[in-house]
């Protein structure tokens, strides 16, 4: 019995608390409203701070499948075009370097050729003591020195051509006769 009365009270407790509720009636002003906020705020639509507004404006467009596969594309061909015009103009680059190569390999000897000959006449007319080093001549002169000399090599070329071939004219006509 005494848990029965135990209960009894409880209840009747839990009636008075029950009522004095009800006389307060918690029930809001703007119903509507509260329970779309609460709604929005659960499923996540409500507003969004400024920042994130921004970045779905500038960002928005990765989420659209065919501009992004698009845009791989394109970066990828743009890849492409750089490793063959880098690697055509290391060909290119090469192929200059071998030809400028070739051909000054054969000038450089020829001069290094004339100017040892050229040292080696002013070493012979000067004579060793009055010339210390033979580097003391003027670039001016000793190209002008070099190209008559070079004049004087075509010239005497030239004549030893006219003389063979005169002999052989003369050779020819002895024959003849």
């Amino acid at each position: 019995m005494q848990g029965g009365f135990y209960n009894m009270k409880a209840e009747e407790k839990l009636e008075k608390i029950n009522a004095r509720l009800a006389s307060y009636d918690p029930e809001p002003d703007n119903r509507a409203d509260m329970i779309r906020n609460v709604m929005d705020l659960t499923s996540g639509k409500g507003s969004t701070p400024l920042i994130e507004q921004f970045i779905n404006i500038i960002f928005g467009w990765t989420e659209i499948l065919w501009i992004r596969a698009g845009l791989v594309t394109v970066s990828t061909c743009l890849v492409f075009v750089f490793v063959f015009q880098q690697f055509s103009i290391i060909n290119r680059i090469g192929q200059l370097e071998n030809r400028m190569v070739k051909s000054s390999t054969e000038q450089i000897i020829r001069q290094q050729g004339e100017q040892v000959l050229l040292n080696s006449v002013i070493m012979k007319e000067i004579g060793k003591g009055e010339v210390k080093d033979s580097l003391m001549v003027a670039d001016r002169d000793l190209q002008e020195l070099i190209n008559s000399y070079s004049e004087l090599q075509r010239r005497y070329n030239d004549l030893k051509k006219e003389h063979f071939s005169d002999q052989f004219n003369g050779k020819i006509k002895n024959q003849k006769l």
